[in-house]
């Protein structure tokens, strides 16, 4: 039997389109060409996100007057400080409280106290002019200044005594010398401020007068975290 060219294109057209109808049955079933997993590709990309924080430097002074105001002298030494443990000071003279630090930075840093000696203070020997430490408005010093060594003079700078008499306390360094008073100041929050009290003994060897000073407050940057 002779098969002519135009049988032949008909069998080819009728086998094209069962081939079609039998992959689009195919692919409805397998809900869409998304269903063909065999021929589907993975493709991954990653995007990056950079910040750099720069360390400061920033001890504010928020107390940075200590202001006795005026009293009178008698026979026996009057014993005046700041301290908020103080109840409050004898023959008129106020309690103005203590200097106040915070730490408003974001490093760690190293804080030491230059002022005057007594005498340079008073113009007199044999009174009395010294410093202490204690917590502000956060917790323990240990906590807000971090690795304090302990020796004799820190215990004396760190715990004094809490009344007007027999205070401890650390006289100021002459000259240019600097004391350690905070040495790992914290920045975090709840634990980076600190109080430095002052304690003034004075006798009737001192003139009448006004007697002032200037402290010097000196912050080193520890640069870690």
């Amino acid at each position: 039997m002779k098969v002519t060219d135009k049988t032949l294109v008909l069998v080819g057209l009728l086998a094209f389109f069962v081939s079609l109808g039998c992959v689009s049955f195919v692919l409805v079933e397998l809900g869409g060409v998304d269903g063909i997993t065999g021929f589907a590709t993975t493709n991954t990309t990653y995007g990056y996100v950079n910040v750099t924080v720069l360390g400061s430097v920033a001890v504010t002074l928020v107390q940075d007057t200590v202001e006795f105001g005026s009293g009178a002298l008698g026979s026996g030494t009057k014993y005046v400080n700041s301290s908020n443990l103080n109840s409050g000071n004898p023959s008129g003279f106020s309690k103005p409280g203590p200097f106040h630090l915070r730490n408003d930075g974001n490093v760690y840093v190293n804080v030491t106290v230059n002022g005057s000696t007594a005498t340079e203070f008073f113009g007199v020997s044999e009174q009395v002019y010294k410093y202490g430490m204690e917590s502000g408005n956060d917790g323990a010093l240990v906590t807000v200044c971090g690795n304090y060594s302990g020796g004799s003079n820190d215990r004396d700078r760190w715990n004094y005594a809490e009344s007007n008499s027999s205070q401890i306390g650390v006289a100021f360094s002459s000259g240019e010398t600097h004391d350690t008073l905070c040495p790992n100041m914290s920045y975090s929050a709840g634990t980076d401020e600190l109080n430095v009290s002052i304690f003034l003994e004075i006798t009737n060897d001192t003139g009448n007068g006004t007697y002032e000073d200037k402290l010097e407050f000196m912050v080193i940057s520890l640069e870690h975290s």
